[in-house]
């Protein structure tokens, strides 16, 4: 099995996942809900702060979705990140509202296909984070990181 980013073997239930289902899922559906949860989450002050509310019941923190940029694939990382962690947030969430859990629901074979994402994209905001920093010079370690990811890449594919 591949390398689940919020998930351990205890969390899969192989009883929920639809292994037919998995073969054919949209990922850039999956992601498009994940962002317009997110996006929903945060309209207004209102909804922001039943959602941080309901956060802050569940998991002792007040926190909300984060929402991605399109145009920055690390940001979609760490939406993800955040989706993920807030798991169960997300489902009592949604389990209010019956027009939000169709629009917005994922199924558990979903969830494991947000998991795999991350799995795919958490080398390149490593590689990013590292390459970004200010106070050391990173331009020597570039070459390496980026033989490294392709050799991870190589791996994943």
């Amino acid at each position: 099995m591949s390398y689940l980013v919020g998930t351990t073997e205890d969390d899969i239930n192989e009883n929920d996942i639809d292994f037919e289902e998995l073969e054919n899922l949209d990922t850039t559906s999956i992601i498009d809900r994940l962002r317009g949860l997110a996006s929903y989450s945060r309209r207004s002050p209102q909804e922001k702060r039943a959602f941080k509310a309901l956060a802050e019941r569940q998991t002792n923190r007040q926190v909300s979705l984060l929402l991605d940029v399109k145009t920055r694939w690390n940001s979609t990382y760490y939406m993800g990140q955040r989706a993920i962690d807030m798991k169960d947030v997300i489902e009592t969430y949604l389990a209010g509202s019956p027009r939000l859990k169709q629009k917005f629901e994922l199924t558990p074979s979903e969830w494991l296909v947000v998991d795999e994402i991350l799995s795919s994209l958490k080398p390149m905001a490593a590689a990013t984070v590292f390459l970004s920093r200010s106070k050391y010079p990173s331009l020597g370690a570039t070459l390496p990181i980026y033989s490294a990811l392709i050799e991870v890449y190589k791996f994943i594919s």
